[in-house]
C-alpha cells in the first residue's frame, strides 16, 4: 500500500477507506446458527474452520446440508461472515475517534474494549486460542482508515475526507507509514490483555491511553 510521498501530500483521499466500507451482513436464524456453531467447533478443538466439515457443521448447527449451500460455498465462508460482523460494530464504535480531542478519541477506545468484553469469548478465540491473521488484519486496516481520518482529513470528519489539516510536519512525510506505526500500540492495548490477562488492568489502559492520544495529536 506504499505510495509516493508526493501523492500523499497533494490531498488524496484515505488510503485505508475500503477497510471501512464492510457492509452490514446478511442475517437469518440459519446463517446465525451456522455461524454460532462454527465458533463453537472451534472454541472445542482449538482448529481453524478450514479443518470443520460442512458435515460436523451442519450436525452442530441443525441445519440440512442445502441449506448450508443456499447460505455459503465453504466452511472459511462462515468465518468470513463472522469477522465482517465483528469487523463493521468495531468500525461503528470506534467513530467518535474521528471527532477533534482526546476525549474523543478515548471515548473510541472505550466502546471499542465494552465490545471486546461484551464478545470476550470471540475475541479471545481470534487473538489467542485460534489466532487469526485475517481479522486481526483487517481490524489493524480499519483502525489506519479511523486514524488517517483524524489526523490528515480537515477537522478530523470523514464527510471533509481528502481535505489535509495543517501540520508542522514536511509534505513529504510517508503518512502511510506513521498511521501504522500509530495503529500498532493501539492494537496492543487489546491484544496483550488476552496473550497476559494478569498482566494489565482497564485502570492502567485508562491510564496510558490519554497520554498516549495527547502525544499522536500533538506530533501532528
Amino acid at each position: 500500500m506504499s505510495q509516493d510521498p508526493s501523492t500523499q501530500a497533494s490531498g488524496h483521499a484515505n488510503p485505508y477507506a475500503q477497510a471501512l466500507a464492510i457492509p452490514v451482513e446478511p442475517s437469518s436464524g440459519a446463517r446465525e446458527a451456522m455461524e454460532r456453531a462454527l465458533i463453537e467447533i472451534m472454541r472445542e478443538t482449538r482448529r481453524p474452520a478450514q479443518e470443520v466439515s460442512v458435515t460436523a457443521l451442519c450436525k452442530r448447527a441443525h441445519v440440512a446440508r442445502s441449506t448450508f449451500y443456499a447460505n455459503y460455498h465453504h466452511v472459511d465462508e462462515v468465518l468470513q461472515s463472522v469477522e465482517r460482523r465483528l469487523l463493521r460494530r468495531i468500525i461503528d464504535e470506534g467513530a467518535p475517534v474521528l471527532s477533534v480531542g482526546v476525549d474523543a478519541a478515548v471515548e473510541s477506545f472505550s466502546n471499542v474494549m465494552r465490545l471486546v468484553n461484551e464478545q470476550e469469548p470471540l475475541f479471545r478465540l481470534f487473538v489467542v486460542d485460534v489466532p487469526n491473521e485475517r481479522f486481526m488484519h483487517n481490524w489493524r486496516m480499519a483502525l489506519c482508515g479511523h486514524l488517517w481520518d483524524r489526523l490528515f482529513c480537515e477537522n478530523g470528519l470523514r464527510g471533509a475526507r481528502g481535505e489535509l489539516r495543517a501540520h508542522s510536519i514536511a509534505a513529504t512525510v510517508n503518512r502511510q507509514l506513521m498511521v501504522e506505526m500509530i495503529a500498532g500500540p493501539m492494537m496492543t492495548f487489546v491484544t496483550f490483555r488476552f496473550e497476559h490477562p494478569n498482566g494489565v488492568s482497564m485502570a492502567e489502559i485508562d491510564i496510558l491511553l490519554p497520554r498516549f492520544v495527547q502525544a499522536m495529536d500533538e506530533i501532528w
